[in-house]
């Protein structure tokens, strides 16, 4: 809820977003997917069951695919069809202590979805999600 603390008084209405992925290597039947979409929605009904409770009125959304990128940008768009000012936020993983794998293993999705919502002037803000890794923190 780092968006109200930032941006105070300015938001009102919250709906959380998410896109399941489907792994194609795993992928097991549609009893998988079925299981997938029942733990995203007890996932998304629980950030707006906290965001009711702060005062907010909230709603969600999810889409099941195997690009994120690709889902997310579509799923954004469709809400910015439904509602006329929309502000997108997303989450970049961050490291106290990055190491040269961190961007392979954790790349750029919220960098592409930004870029992407940019093209149908959506407004697209990219929050850092910061995870200790332990020792200092890179300048």
């Amino acid at each position: 809820m780092s968006i109200f603390r930032n941006f105070p008084d300015l938001y009102h209405n919250v709906i959380f977003v998410s896109v399941s992925v489907i792994d194609s290597g795993v992928f097991k039947g549609s009893d998988e997917i079925e299981n997938l979409k029942k733990k995203t929605e007890e996932s998304l009904k629980k950030y707006v069951n906290l965001a009711n409770k702060l005062g907010f009125s909230s709603d969600y959304r999810y889409v099941v695919g195997t690009d994120v990128v690709e889902c997310a940008t579509k799923l954004c768009v469709d809400l910015s069809n439904e509602f006329s000012h929309i502000t997108v936020f997303t989450g970049q993983i961050t490291f106290t202590l990055e190491k040269f794998y961190h961007k392979l293993l954790h790349n750029e999705t919220a960098f592409a979805i930004q870029r992407r919502l940019q093209m149908y002037g959506i407004m697209t803000v990219v929050l850092p999600v910061k995870i200790d890794t332990g020792g200092k923190q890179n300048e």
